[in-house]
């Protein structure tokens, strides 16, 4: 736990009554617990926790006289993220239980206060650091490796071999592993091409709920650290994935391209196999990318195929003007001489 004081210190933010309480946490108002701190943007829901279990007030307004300490701050927003992933650095790790339904087979080796929920499948020579929980119907295949610190949410699917660095969230419903999408045809029969890598994840990536990672074919599929995947993504074999990258849901990315650092994807955008996107650059939703994009290219793209935001929007706006006075221009064509 923090003390107020300490909080406020951390974020640049005044202090009204006693600095000395210890915040366990911070929740919305609906889900207090004893020591959380809480939030109000008005006055009404300020006065109303006034009688609750909080231990402090989060707010931007000016509240007056208050029966419990106040932390005022500019921005609520930016304020209380910030709390939030203070606070989640020092709590203390719960005790490890494996749940009595869990199957973990031989030689597997799981470290300090290791949770495993019910009916979880832990594989043959997996190893599970420290601090990290695996709940209820997770199935870690054979030989994976997990960090420390991590968080594998219920029904998530590791495949063998992947390797998974400290600090990771995977949420419920994700596969991590599976074969990558290669077949080949010859004489009228479809060969499958054998899918022999497997998928490293970096520290500090967190990954939402139903999206699939592949497996490369021989080589690794990537994913950098820090980088955030959101829900229902597609990342195919041998893909390297760069650090601080953020990809918005239904983002899919083909077989072998690679993403620089803190590039942001948005949703429904989509990477041709064998494309490189560097470093820095921003693809707008539904962006559809079909040539490598360097460099030395614009910040933002946008559109299919996929080319300067500003350019397309120009083209668009054009295009609706054409729609618009479409009658007009018939007209004067129709009247041109042959």
């Amino acid at each position: 736990m923090l003390t107020i004081n300490k909080i406020a210190e951390l974020i640049d933010a005044e202090v009204i009554g006693d600095g000395d309480v210890q915040v366990k946490r911070i929740a919305h108002p609906r889900c207090l617990e004893k020591g959380d701190m809480t939030f109000a943007f008005d006055e009404e829901t300020a006065r109303l926790i006034e009688e609750t279990d909080a231990v402090c007030l989060l707010t931007t307004i000016d509240v007056g006289k208050y029966k419990k300490p106040v932390l005022k701050v500019k921005d609520m927003k930016a304020a209380a993220t910030m709390i939030y992933n203070l606070l989640l650095k020092i709590v203390e790790p719960k005790k490890g239980n494996i749940h009595p339904t869990a199957a973990i087979e031989e030689d597997v080796i799981l470290g300090k206060n290791v949770g495993v929920g019910a009916n979880a499948f832990i594989g043959k020579g997996t190893e599970v650091g420290d601090n990290t929980n695996i709940e209820a119907g997770c199935v870690l295949k054979y030989k994976v490796k997990i960090g420390k610190g991590c968080y594998i949410n219920a029904n998530v699917t590791l495949y063998e071999y992947t390797e998974i660095h400290d600090n990771v969230i995977i949420h419920s419903g994700t596969s991590i592993g599976a074969d990558g999408f290669g077949y080949i045809t010859k004489d009228g029969e479809i060969y499958k091409v054998p899918q022999m890598g497997r998928v490293v994840i970096k520290n500090n990536v967190e990954i939402g709920a139903n999206t699939c990672i592949d497996r490369g074919t021989f080589d690794t599929t990537v994913i950098g650290k820090n980088t955030k995947i959101d829900n229902f993504v597609q990342i195919a074999h041998n893909v390297n994935i760069g650090e601080n990258v953020f990809i918005a849901a239904q983002t899919g990315i083909a077989g072998s391209a690679s993403v620089g650092n803190n590039v942001m994807m948005g949703g429904q955008s989509g990477i041709s196999n064998h494309i490189s996107v560097a470093a820095n650059k921003k693809l707008a939703a539904k962006t559809g990318v079909i040539r490598n994009i360097k460099e030395s290219d614009p910040e933002t793209f946008f559109g299919y195929p996929s080319r300067d935001a500003r350019e397309a929007m120009k083209q668009l706006g054009f295009l609706s003007w054409l729609n618009k006075h479409s009658k007009k221009i018939m007209k004067m064509v129709k009247n041109l001489p042959e």
